[in-house]
């Protein structure tokens, strides 16, 4: 299960960080409200280390139609 407290580094490239959070389900707003209580509070950290420096978001869809030639 993912946790967005959690951070991965990679010995390939340690001056990375990574936070990787769940899936978003249609109509759940937990995980929603933890990444934004997450992302709301790197903001505010004066700790240069621990501030978010970018945010990577990506999103899965489906065509559900048929393209017609």
């Amino acid at each position: 299960m993912h946790d967005i407290e959690n951070e991965l580094v990679f010995k390939s490239n340690p001056g990375y960080v990574f936070h990787d959070s769940p899936g978003f389900e249609a109509g759940s707003t937990e995980e929603a409200e933890k990444v934004k209580n997450f992302i709301t509070r790197r903001a505010e950290d004066t700790n240069l280390s621990q501030q978010l420096h970018a945010i990577w978001y990506l999103s899965y869809f489906s065509l559900s139609f048929s393209l017609l030639y």
